[in-house]
């Protein structure tokens, strides 16, 4: 019974994601006409000309896909970690299509209802307790949930969106508090099978934007003292990425601060070479300036006081000026 319904449910759901989504085309380093919404250099903040525009900017365009800004996205980590789950024939009759983690969301609430009610119904019915009700839930459960992992790992495996994946991952985090409350501790494998995959994943995802943030040619490219659309482009995903840590782990999540220093040392490496680009030490200066100051800005306050600085350690350091 279980396997049928979820596998029914798992295909008919993951038809309903939205095909406006990230491709692997979609890298810090990418050219920026290859945006539907580009970030020009002409809407970049520049502390010297403009002072308040950056906020009125850094907003989602409503209906589409991000890439690397946030948006509303982190409302789930806040508000919707036990919403309904979604029902696929409801949302096509209203032509609803969701982004990736809400469709994840929707399974794994799924797996934690159904797992939980059928432990306990296992434990008071037959009298089991400890190993005998995690062997009996297993004989029970077994099959749906490997049908589950095999049908995740696909579907993590097409995700192109790093921010997507590390709110996949808090999911987890929050789900696995929520079973261990319940005393439910039958799919501790399962989520550590799933958080590996969204890891994994992850990493390869963040191994690309850095990839692409190295090959940039920068003798190719326009070079001025306003922001750089890359930097802003890598601040709304740290950002972003830092917003969602600190909602589901309260701090920044040890395996996500060995992922952002090898980011942040590839965009120490890309200022440094913008910045040979420009003939005056002054240009040089300004240009410094205006990109730390765009990261600064878009990273949001509450974050900065918390754990901003003990992350980026010498990120500004003043000698950078200099």
């Amino acid at each position: 019974m279980f396997f049928t319904y979820f596998k029914a449910y798992v295909t008919r759901l993951f038809k309903l994601l939205m095909s406006d989504k990230a491709t692997k085309s979609d890298l810090l380093g990418s050219d920026n006409t290859c945006f539907k919404q580009p970030t020009t250099l002409s809407n970049l903040p520049n502390i010297f000309t403009s002072s308040n525009k950056t906020h009125q900017q850094h907003q989602q365009h409503k209906g589409q896909a991000t890439v690397f800004s946030l948006g509303n996205r982190q409302n789930a980590l806040l508000d919707d970690i036990l919403a309904p789950l979604i029902v696929p024939n409801v949302a096509q009759e209203n032509n609803e299509t969701f982004q990736f983690e809400s469709l994840f969301r929707s399974v794994q609430y799924a797996i934690v209802d159904h797992c939980s009610r059928e432990y306990l119904f296992l434990c008071d019915f037959f009298l089991v307790t400890d190993q005998s009700a995690v062997d009996l839930f297993t004989h029970v459960m077994g099959r749906s949930i490997t049908l589950l992992l095999k049908t995740l790992e696909e579907r993590i495996n097409l995700n192109y969106d790093a921010i997507s994946l590390f709110i996949c991952i808090c999911f987890c985090t929050k789900y696995r508090q929520l079973m261990v409350s319940r005393g439910v501790l039958a799919i501790e494998t399962y989520w550590e099978n799933v958080e590996k995959m969204l890891w994994d994943r992850f990493e390869v995802v963040m191994k690309s934007h850095n990839e692409s943030i190295r090959q940039l040619d920068v003798r190719k490219m326009t070079v001025d003292t306003r922001p750089h659309y890359v930097i802003r482009r890598y601040a709304e995903l740290t950002s972003s990425l830092l917003v969602c840590s600190d909602l589901a782990y309260k701090k920044i999540n040890s395996q996500l601060i060995a992922i952002l220093s090898r980011q942040q040392a590839e965009i120490e490496g890309l200022l440094n070479r913008l910045a040979t680009q420009l003939k005056t030490k002054k240009e040089r200066l300004v240009f410094q300036i205006n990109n730390y100051d765009v990261i600064l800005t878009v990273l949001n306050v509450s974050l900065i006081k918390k754990n901003f600085f003990s992350f980026f350690g010498g990120f500004l350091r003043c000698d950078k000026f200099c």
